[in-house]
């Protein structure tokens, strides 16, 4: 019976890393206040921020993110690596309304878990290959992905939808023009479903227009944020009712092409402290500790 509680965790930590929004952050900064000739200081000018991708335009873009995780199993230590990657490519379909028309297609997604006792995934072969369409806002609200929630596949015997992997995918922007040395906070609630998960996650962010930044002769706003916020996920397999409780705090960095009207890379960390809850039978709680990177970034 260890055994098989341990194998259900694995798989529960598994899922649950697909669902896993990234934290906004790094160190903020203040903007240098331009002169003119006079000598006199001038303020910065503003920038209205706003995913601009037209119809027939496709952007490709790599995702990997990597979780290091401590459970505590009654005073035992037991580490667990999990690796995922998701590619994918989103093409403009034009306007509907005020929002973004995309089609996105996914290039690759994969997820592979290291334990002390093995390893499990790798390759989740059901998805490649498959498209779906979505509305996205100018801001980065992703307004409509029931499409994705039709592509079911399913880990070690849990059942996920590719919705919960695109439910947060394109970073936030401002709704308001901001200049350099703008800071403004942000507050969101995701909420979602599968057969087998549920996921709740609050954030709130403290956000900095930190400057602009030239990547690749694209000039881009470099927007740092912190953030701090809960989540809650709960999960049903092999017979077993497993919650997670995670409180989170991370930084990160978003770089986003002006004129261009698109992100080409975003840098996250963060890490989680929490609880791990098996029902029934078992009747268990292990504190559960781990720390994250992600990076996603535009395709040349």
């Amino acid at each position: 019976m260890k055994n098989l509680i341990r194998t259900g965790v694995i798989v529960s930590i598994a899922v649950i890393i697909t669902m896993i929004t990234s934290a906004d952050c790094f160190a903020q900064k203040k903007a240098k206040k331009q002169k003119t000739k006079a000598g006199k200081e001038t303020a910065p000018a503003a920038y209205n921020l706003a995913y601009k991708i037209p119809e027939g335009k496709s952007l490709s873009y790599f995702g990997k993110t990597a979780m290091y995780m401590t459970v505590d199993f009654n005073g035992q230590t037991m580490n667990v690596n999990v690796d995922a990657i998701l590619s994918c490519t989103s093409t403009g379909k034009g306007m509907e309304k005020e929002n973004l028309k995309l089609e996105v297609r996914i290039d690759t997604m994969s997820q592979s878990t290291d334990t002390p006792q093995g390893s499990m995934g790798g390759l989740i072969s059901d998805v490649s290959g498959k498209s779906f369409n979505m509305l996205l806002s100018p801001t980065g609200k992703e307004v409509d992905i029931k499409d994705a929630e039709k592509i079911v596949f399913s880990t070690e015997g849990v059942e996920s939808n590719v919705g919960q992997s695109f439910i947060d995918y394109f970073p936030d922007i401002p709704a308001k023009p901001v200049k350099p040395g703008d800071t403004w906070p942000t507050d969101d609630t995701i909420n979602s479903k599968s057969s087998t998960t549920v996921l709740k996650q609050i954030t709130h962010a403290e956000n900095t227009f930190a400057g602009i930044e030239t990547i690749d002769g694209i000039q881009c706003a470099k927007i740092t944020s912190v953030l701090s916020g809960t989540r809650e996920t709960m999960a049903q397999t092999m017979g077993m009712d497993i919650t997670q409780l995670f409180k989170f705090t991370g930084t990160s960095e978003l770089y986003f092409a002006i004129k261009e009207g698109y992100y080409l890379k975003q840098v996250a960390n963060s890490k989680l402290t929490g609880t791990m809850e098996i029902g029934g039978a078992q009747n268990m709680t292990m504190p559960v500790a781990g720390d994250m990177v992600s990076v996603s970034r535009l395709k040349k």
